[in-house]
């Protein structure tokens, strides 16, 4: 029993510890005027813009990849396709958001692994 109770805790340990709560990457961002700095998880995204922080989850997308968090006026949508992205926060569309730290490997592998 003593050895099932330690192998438990050392899984949880490890899951802490797993992918998703270290980022894969980050990048920035010029969404116009407005500078964004992404960090990229496996399933999810922290951005921040303005001086405030968003945690989105990734959802589905035809096309790109695409993260959504929040909801009403906080929700944030952030679809990144190649270099570009766009970013809508509540009702505010901000301009068209261009990469400005590159890291193409990222993109690719996020899309392969769904």
């Amino acid at each position: 029993m003593r050895r099932l109770a330690v192998a438990a805790i050392a899984v949880f340990a490890l899951a802490a510890c797993g992918p998703t709560s270290q980022p894969v990457s980050e990048a920035g961002f010029n969404c116009g005027d407005t500078p964004v700095h992404a960090s990229f998880l496996r399933d999810s995204l922290i951005l921040d813009i303005d001086g405030r922080r968003a945690e989105l989850s990734r959802a589905v997308s035809g096309s790109g990849v695409r993260f959504i968090g929040g909801s009403g006026d906080d929700r944030v949508t952030f679809w990144e396709k190649g270099a570009t992205a766009t970013l809508t926060v509540g009702q505010r569309v901000y301009p068209l958001c261009a990469r400005t730290e590159p890291d193409l490997t990222r993109s690719r592998k996020l899309s392969r692994e769904r």
